[in-house]
């Protein structure tokens, strides 16, 4: 930074600016700002900013929600690494940021040929976000019509989960007294209760340990084994 830098304090000006955008890259862009004395540049920068200052007045500041630094994940997805459901819940809501983003221009009413310039080179691959959101929702969670596979196999699961239940609510239907709590514990995957240490061996099954009293046990009925 040269000495007429420094006397308008220009790196304190530049963190200013910068604690004002709205993600690190557009922080990262204001801090490689160098000065420039191109009567050209400064013509089409103030002519930015003038636009800019006008929409905002008049319509409001530029929606940036979603707009995020996604270049982690696409290095990521060009070395063919596998992607989070979040990585991918992020670029849907990347894509729906720059839809925003070319909304928000189109439809402001002050001249804006410069906003234009810049907005236009942006693209919004809705495609993609069709194609993405049918495989993920907004937290990152993979849906069940993510591919046939999963869906069938998610309902394999929910079918299982029912006959477990099932098979627990007749089992304690027929032996309430032996049962010391009625809540489902899991043990190594396997659905277990607590049944009266006295009656542990009564129910064949599993024993999967005692409780810290001694006075119970961790059993998994002959009729649950079986599910």
């Amino acid at each position: 930074m040269n000495q007429l830098e420094n006397s308008l304090e220009l790196n304190i000006i530049i963190e200013q600016i910068a604690g004002l955008c709205s993600f690190s890259l557009g922080q990262d862009a204001v801090r490689a700002l160098e000065p420039s004395y191109d009567p050209l540049v400064i013509r089409n920068g103030n002519a930015r900013i003038r636009e800019a200052l006008a929409a905002v007045i008049h319509d409001g500041p530029m929606p940036f929600h979603g707009i995020r630094d996604l270049s982690g994940m696409l290095k990521n997805a060009v070395k063919g690494r596998l992607l989070t459901g979040m990585d991918l819940a992020q670029e849907i809501s990347f894509i729906q940021g720059i839809h925003a983003i070319k909304s928000y221009e189109q439809e402001l009413e002050t001249p804006h040929e410069a906003i234009h310039d810049l907005v236009s080179t942006m693209t919004e691959h809705r495609a993609a976000e069709k194609m993405l959101s049918s495989c993920v929702n907004e937290y990152g969670e993979i849906l069940d019509t993510g591919s046939p596979g999963l869906r069938e196999v998610r309902r394999q699961l929910r079918n299982v989960d029912g006959e477990i239940s099932s098979a627990v609510q007749r089992f304690l239907s027929a032996h309430s007294s032996s049962v010391i709590d009625s809540i489902v514990t899991y043990r190594n995957g396997r659905a277990v209760l607590l049944i009266k240490a006295s009656e542990k061996n009564s129910f064949g099954g599993l024993l999967y340990g005692d409780s810290a009293s001694g006075q119970a046990s961790y059993v998994e009925p002959a009729a649950l084994v079986s599910v």
